[in-house]
C-alpha cells in the first residue's frame, strides 16, 4: 500500500499520457485520411509503392503526395508554361531521368501519371541522399528547395 502511495500519481501521469499519445496518433491518422483529396485517390498506391521501393518502409509518402497536390494537383495532364504531367516535369529534365534510369523510367513520359510518380521519387530521392543536414527537417528543406 505504501508503494502504491509513492509510485501511484507518477504511474497515473505515465499511464494518462500513453493514452493521450495513443489518441493523438489514432487521430492523425484518421485525418490524414480524411483530408486526402479525392483526385488523389487512384494514384495513391502508387505513391506509396514508389516511395517506399526507394525510401524503405518509413518513406515520405506524404510529402511526395504534397508536392503531386502542389504542382498539378493530381491532374495528369496538367500543363503550365515549362513543365507538364502530375509532377509538373520540364522537358529537360524528363529526358534527363529516362536517360539516367532507363531501365526503371523507360521514355520519359511526364503526362504518364505512373512515370511521373516514379521519376518524381527517384528525383526527390537522388536529390535528399547526399545531403547532410543538422535536422531531417533540414535535410528535406535543402531536397525541396
Amino acid at each position: 500500500m505504501t508503494w502504491l502511495r509513492r509510485r501511484g500519481p507518477r504511474l497515473l501521469r505515465c499511464l494518462l499520457a500513453m493514452a493521450l499519445l495513443v489518441c493523438v496518433a489514432f487521430h492523425s491518422t484518421f485525418a490524414f485520411a480524411s483530408t486526402l483529396p479525392a483526385a488523389a485517390l487512384p494514384y495513391q498506391r502508387s505513391v506509396i509503392r514508389e516511395a517506399r521501393a526507394l525510401f524503405g518502409m518509413n518513406a515520405p509518402v506524404a510529402m511526395c503526395g504534397a508536392q503531386i497536390q502542389t504542382e498539378s494537383g493530381w491532374r495528369p495532364n496538367a500543363h503550365s508554361i515549362y513543365a507538364a504531367g502530375l509532377a509538373q516535369f520540364i522537358p529537360s529534365t524528363a529526358a534527363y531521368m529516362a536517360r539516367r534510369y532507363p531501365l526503371e523510367l523507360g521514355s520519359g513520359n511526364a503526362l504518364d501519371p505512373e512515370w511521373s510518380i516514379r521519376a518524381l521519387v527517384r528525383y526527390d530521392y537522388d536529390l535528399y541522399e547526399p545531403i547532410r543536414a543538422a535536422t531531417p527537417c533540414d535535410r528535406w528543406a535543402f531536397t525541396l528547395s
